[in-house]
């Protein structure tokens, strides 16, 4: 476990191996899964594979599927911003924290939702302070749950996707 998040090295995918990389994405997304439980979110599907593009260019290498109104995850980060933003960070603390790195641009996604969820419109200083406390109060969440984090990222690099139910099983191992 590291303690410092800045500390984490950033890294592109191709600088990884392809079982390297497999891993470090079924970390990012175990970390979305096991904290997102944790606030009360209910997970229909975590997955890791290729999906796509992302319209900046990047790869779209997984992701969790939540029980949302309408399917729209938007509506579930406004209806609890809190919760959501901790969630949405469980990806990028878990990989800083379990793999020691961060892959580049993976968490854009993440973040555009959680500044959907607390109505972040600018750069502003208070809003960067309280994206570090966002930052530090999930690294706590991901390091009191490292164990349960690592059972599901192992459970999703061999299965590729898995169920609520699964994710519950792996946490428990």
């Amino acid at each position: 476990m590291i303690r410092d998040w800045r500390a984490a090295q950033e890294v592109a995918p191709f600088q990884l191996d392809s079982v390297s990389l497999r891993r470090q994405i079924a970390t990012h997304e175990a970390g979305h899964a096991v904290i997102g439980d944790q606030c009360g979110f209910t997970l229909v599907e975590v997955r890791i594979g290729f999906e796509g593009w992302h319209a900046s260019g990047g790869q779209i290498a997984g992701g969790c599927l939540w029980d949302a109104p309408d399917g729209d995850q938007s509506q579930l980060a406004r209806m609890e911003p809190h919760k959501f933003a901790l969630m949405a960070l469980a990806g990028l603390n878990a990989e800083r924290c379990l793999c020691n790195r961060v892959l580049m641009n993976a968490y854009e996604d993440d973040l555009k939702l959680l500044r959907i969820g607390l109505g972040w419109v600018g750069g502003e200083a208070a809003e960067m302070d309280q994206f570090h406390e966002l930052l530090r109060e999930c690294e706590a969440l991901v390091e009191a749950h490292a164990n349960e984090v690592a059972g599901v990222a192992s459970a999703l690099d061999t299965a590729g996707n898995l169920s609520l139910e699964a994710v519950r099983d792996a946490m428990l191992r």
